[in-house]
């Protein structure tokens, strides 16, 4: 699940994963992989990560027509995206 909100004028994506729970059976989620991620932005712009109980870290995309992709190999719990 996602909530796209702008914070202090940056757009930044809420992101929850729940895949693989399942109510008095399964309390640990299984990883979401390979999601994409499109920001329109300028060029130059940057992508920050917050990964649920981690570090901020800043990762690489691809800038084209105006937008910024990126690439999260794998979510555990849930993470913080967010354009700058």
């Amino acid at each position: 699940a996602s909530q796209i909100a702008k914070v202090d004028e940056k757009i930044q994506i809420f992101v929850a994963n729940f895949k693989g729970l399942k109510g008095n059976e399964v309390a640990t989620q299984l990883p979401e992989k390979n999601v994409t991620i499109s920001f329109p932005t300028t060029q130059g712009a940057k992508i920050f990560i917050l990964p649920f109980l981690g570090e901020e870290q800043e990762i690489s995309g691809e800038w084209r027509d105006g937008r910024l992709t990126i690439h999260i190999p794998e979510i555990l719990k849930g993470m913080v995206v967010w354009c700058e």
